[in-house]
């Protein structure tokens, strides 16, 4: 009796399995420096989303492409490269918002050169408006495509074309030189 309510549970957990919807994770090694997780809201990315970014810097550019493949192949979404479009729902930017109040700063105050480590960190944010991508340089946008591959679920055959990611911000910036 109970290899049959066994094998019952087990038949019924698998019918159920390719309908729950696909989720990213965002538990990766090596863990980031900052992880705030609102799993209770998530965004949808999906088949055909463009990514917006700055098309004439060429290395930028290299790593749109490395992050079109790798979300490809490992989710089965296919985003397309839409450099001139604003509101596209991934979002590729240089710089950060803190960097640029600290040049405003007082003219006394002298601005602390970035280490090497700083130069490569990224910002990583999942809203409603989608998924957004802050980086100093071109290799912080390299390591967030990283971060984010990681994250996404690895499916033979994603169906429905669709991944949900929980809301989150990821903070991370290489820990040794």
């Amino acid at each position: 009796m109970k290899k049959i309510v066994s094998l019952l549970v087990l038949a019924l957990a698998a019918s159920v399995a390719p309908v729950m919807a696909q989720k990213a994770d965002y538990n990766i090694i090596p863990l980031p420096k900052e992880v705030v997780v609102d799993s209770a809201q998530v965004f949808t990315l999906s088949n055909g989303m463009g990514i917006a970014y700055d098309a004439s810097n060429a290395e930028l550019a290299r790593d749109v492409e490395f992050l079109t493949a790798w979300v490809e192949q490992v989710s089965g979404i296919k985003l397309v490269a839409t450099p001139a479009d604003k509101k596209a729902p991934v979002r590729i930017q240089l710089g950060f918002a803190a960097d640029k109040k600290a040049k405003k700063g007082s003219k006394n105050e002298p601005v602390a050169e970035l280490t090497e480590q700083q130069k490569e960190a990224y910002i990583l944010s999942v809203d409603e408006n989608g998924i957004l991508i802050q980086a100093r340089n071109p290799i912080g946008v390299y390591r967030a495509a990283q971060t984010l591959r990681k994250a996404l679920p690895v499916v033979k055959e994603n169906k429905d074309g669709k991944v949900e990611m929980p809301f989150v911000t990821i903070q991370d910036e290489p820990r040794f030189e």
